[in-house]
Protein backbone atom coordinates (compact mmCIF):
# COMPACT_ATOMS: atom_id res chain seq x y z
CA UNK A 1 0.00 0.00 0.00
CA UNK A 2 1.20 3.30 -1.00
CA UNK A 3 1.61 6.22 1.62
CA UNK A 4 -0.80 8.24 -0.05
CA UNK A 5 -3.23 5.19 -0.17
CA UNK A 6 -2.53 5.06 3.77
CA UNK A 7 -3.44 8.83 4.27
CA UNK A 8 -6.51 8.48 2.00
CA UNK A 9 -7.53 5.51 4.35
CA UNK A 10 -6.93 6.94 7.77
CA UNK A 11 -8.70 10.03 6.59
CA UNK A 12 -11.83 7.92 5.46
CA UNK A 13 -11.83 6.46 9.04
CA UNK A 14 -11.00 9.25 10.90
CA UNK A 15 -13.78 11.95 9.78
CA UNK A 16 -16.51 9.70 10.51
CA UNK A 17 -15.53 8.62 13.67
CA UNK A 18 -15.14 12.71 14.24
CA UNK A 19 -18.59 13.11 13.17
CA UNK A 20 -19.74 10.15 15.71
CA UNK A 21 -18.04 12.21 18.85
CA UNK A 22 -19.33 15.08 17.46
CA UNK A 23 -22.61 13.78 17.99
CA UNK A 24 -22.75 11.93 20.99
CA UNK A 25 -20.96 15.27 22.85
CA UNK A 26 -24.01 17.45 21.53
CA UNK A 27 -26.60 14.81 22.55
CA UNK A 28 -27.16 15.25 26.46
CA UNK A 29 -30.50 14.88 27.15
CA UNK A 30 -34.27 15.53 26.52
CA UNK A 31 -36.05 19.03 27.09
CA UNK A 32 -39.08 19.94 26.98
CA UNK A 33 -40.70 23.40 26.78
CA UNK A 34 -43.10 24.05 29.63
CA UNK A 35 -46.31 26.39 28.48
CA UNK A 36 -48.72 27.84 30.85
CA UNK A 37 -51.59 29.08 28.99
CA UNK A 38 -53.85 26.23 28.63
CA UNK A 39 -56.65 25.27 30.85
CA UNK A 40 -56.61 22.13 33.32
CA UNK A 41 -53.34 22.32 33.63
CA UNK A 42 -51.83 20.24 36.98
CA UNK A 43 -49.58 21.83 39.25
CA UNK A 44 -45.97 22.76 38.97
CA UNK A 45 -45.35 20.69 41.27
CA UNK A 46 -47.09 17.65 39.77
CA UNK A 47 -45.43 18.14 36.61
CA UNK A 48 -41.88 18.27 38.20
CA UNK A 49 -42.75 14.88 40.27
CA UNK A 50 -44.16 13.44 37.09
CA UNK A 51 -41.11 14.47 34.86
CA UNK A 52 -38.29 13.24 37.74
CA UNK A 53 -39.96 10.06 37.99
CA UNK A 54 -41.59 9.13 35.30
CA UNK A 55 -40.07 10.37 32.27
CA UNK A 56 -36.36 10.41 31.36
CA UNK A 57 -36.53 14.32 30.52
CA UNK A 58 -33.79 15.94 31.74
CA UNK A 59 -34.44 19.38 31.43
CA UNK A 60 -36.78 22.33 31.33
CA UNK A 61 -38.07 25.40 29.41
CA UNK A 62 -40.26 28.11 30.50
CA UNK A 63 -40.97 31.00 28.82
CA UNK A 64 -41.30 33.36 32.39
CA UNK A 65 -40.66 33.89 35.48
CA UNK A 66 -43.21 31.57 37.34
CA UNK A 67 -41.86 31.27 41.05
CA UNK A 68 -44.52 28.19 41.38
CA UNK A 69 -42.89 26.09 38.54
CA UNK A 70 -39.05 27.65 39.83
CA UNK A 71 -39.93 26.46 43.31
CA UNK A 72 -41.68 22.92 42.32
CA UNK A 73 -38.11 22.83 40.56
CA UNK A 74 -35.80 23.81 42.86
CA UNK A 75 -34.96 20.81 44.30
CA UNK A 76 -35.68 18.23 41.21
CA UNK A 77 -32.46 17.96 39.82
CA UNK A 78 -33.79 19.08 36.57
CA UNK A 79 -32.38 22.10 35.14
CA UNK A 80 -34.78 24.93 34.30
CA UNK A 81 -34.31 27.78 31.48
CA UNK A 82 -35.65 30.64 31.15
CA UNK A 83 -36.72 32.64 28.67
CA UNK A 84 -37.52 36.62 27.89
CA UNK A 85 -39.17 38.16 25.43
CA UNK A 86 -36.76 40.74 23.63
CA UNK A 87 -38.71 44.09 25.14
CA UNK A 88 -37.74 43.03 28.34
CA UNK A 89 -34.29 42.75 28.05
CA UNK A 90 -32.10 45.59 28.25
CA UNK A 91 -30.16 47.78 25.58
Amino acid sequence: MTMAATSALSAALLVPLLVLLHLAAAARGIGVNYGTLGDNLPPPATVANFLKTRTTIDRVKIFDVNPQILQAFANSGIPVTVTAPTATSPP
